[in-house]
């Protein structure tokens, strides 16, 4: 094992020998080798190999505190079973888990990855102790983050010296035999992403290769030929255009596609509250929205009013404060505005269109009731405020409300939790976000409610339940 060896020359698990193998750690850690190094190192690596292979398989089994009971195992199971993610996220990984059984089968590779980067830790709480989660929590997050799109030099700090603190952690919990060479190369994955970018991509490759290989005597000529006939098949494909090719398929979610549409007339307060959203969620009309405050504090100066009333005056009066000034005008000065600024001045039409899914930014949202029977889960939606301040919720109603000058807008109203922290919102032991729909804010039953957002403004998030927990 030995990665203590890679912690600080200070740190006191160096020296704590009970807990580790008996023996304390003062060697530095070892320096990274060169090419011509290594390339001396791994020959005769195979009569090595073949020395292994002909010892007695002998296997001894320690039960410890990572040793799930057979109900640990179902409840971790039956978080997998009931998991739904979004389209295209990943496959149907709830059919892989067999919770009599208590088993996992039928993996797909990039299941796996989902798997133990994000479905894991969360399966996890509860089933074992905290002394067996945390590194299990924290390994998965260091997965997670060097398979990002993008990495940063300070993050990969960061990892490369967290990742023997993690190791040692899993020394104190498991026994010797679980510390094969493949766990010990997590020490050096942070460095290889230093030189050649994410792993995921390197890991892709690395798969596609193994698939070339037919003539296992001579795997590097395969891989050869492999390769170089499917670039010959993919420079011929782009020639081929009066058949569908990689290159030139439709995209499965193509932008703005909504599926069927049906026209629905909004009532009075569903008009106001969307009318009142966009108004405060386009930069057009910043000039309209200081003047009004403006107005309002001169107006109400002797009162002394603190600013939160003053914005909950500006949110409930803006709207008709903005047409009656537009309204107000000599004909000069209204010639003089946009018409964008007038048709917004006297608000959408009450006829809007109602969908039930849209794609935006890549991603398809479907509202919550069309969800039944569905195997994905593409109705969980947040949104952050200008503070960064996270709001979760549910969508329930997608429509496309449209103004006098031709501006159309998608509105996605939501059932949003109670980000109160204690009451629709908080954070585990663990730093696992809990939201409980049964508490929600902005229901839009008041007029000064706010249940709709823009649906370029969202991101896409995804809900598990857990049965232990309840709500």
């Amino acid at each position: 094992m030995g990665h203590r060896r890679f912690l600080p020359m200070d740190h006191r698990w160096r020296k704590e020998a009970r807990s580790f193998d008996g023996t304390q750690e003062l060697d530095h850690p070892p320096p990274m080798p060169t090419g011509d190094e290594i390339w001396r190192q791994v020959q005769g690596i195979d009569s090595v190999i073949e020395a292994i292979r002909k010892r007695p398989n002998i296997v001894q089994v320690d039960y410890g505190c990572f040793t799930m009971t057979k109900k640990e195992k179902k409840d971790f199971l039956k978080v997998i079973q009931n998991v739904k993610v979004p389209d295209g996220y990943a496959s149907n990984i709830s059919r892989c888990a067999k919770v009599e059984e208590c088993s996992l089968v039928g993996l797909k590779s990039h299941d796996s990855h989902i798997l133990m980067q994000h479905l894991m830790p969360i399966a996890l709480r509860g089933s074992l102790t905290k002394k067996v989660v945390e590194p299990l929590i924290a390994l998965s997050g260091f997965f997670r983050e060097i398979c990002s799109k993008t990495l940063r030099l300070e993050d990969l700090d960061r990892l490369e010296s967290r990742i023997p603190y993690i190791l040692c952690q899993l020394e104190r919990i498991f026994p010797p035999g679980f510390f094969t060479v493949m766990v010990h190369l997590l020490v050096h994955l942070a460095t290889e992403c230093k030189l050649g970018g994410p792993d995921h991509y390197r890991w892709m490759c690395l798969r596609s290769y193994k698939g070339y290989i037919r003539n296992k005597a001579a795997p590097e000529g395969s891989i050869a030929e492999g390769y170089v006939a499917e670039e010959l098949l993919t420079f011929c494909s782009r020639y081929l255009e009066s058949s569908q090719t990689v290159f030139n398929r439709p995209h499965r979610n193509p932008e703005d596609a909504r599926g069927e549409v049906k026209s629905v007339s909004l009532d009075e307060k569903l008009w106001v509250q969307a009318h009142r959203y966009i108004l405060f969620n386009s930069d057009d009309f910043i000039p309209f929205r200081t003047m009004h405050k403006e107005e309002l504090r001169t107006r109400n100066r002797r009162d002394r009013r603190p600013a939160n009333e003053l914005d909950k005056l500006h949110r409930d009066q803006f709207c008709d404060w903005f047409r009656g000034f537009v309204e107000n005008m000599d004909d000069s000065r209204r010639n003089e505005l946009d018409d964008k600024i007038k048709s917004h001045s006297i608000g959408p039409v009450k006829l809007a269109l109602k969908f039930k899914r849209y794609v935006t930014n890549g991603m398809m949202f479907r509202i919550r009731d069309s969800e039944n029977g569905k195997s994905t889960q593409n109705s969980g939606v947040c949104v952050s405020t200008e503070d960064d301040t996270p709001y979760y919720g549910q969508l329930t109603h997608i429509i496309e409300v449209q103004y006098y000058d031709g501006s159309r807008y998608v509105l996605f109203k939501c059932d949003w939790a109670n980000i109160a922290l204690g009451r629709g919102y908080k954070n585990d032991e663990y730093g696992f976000i809990l939201v409980n729909f049964s508490r929600l804010i902005h229901t839009g039953k008041r007029i000064t409610d706010d249940p709709f957002v823009l649906a370029s403004q969202v991101s896409q998030v995804y809900y598990v339940a857990d049965e232990r927990i309840p709500n």
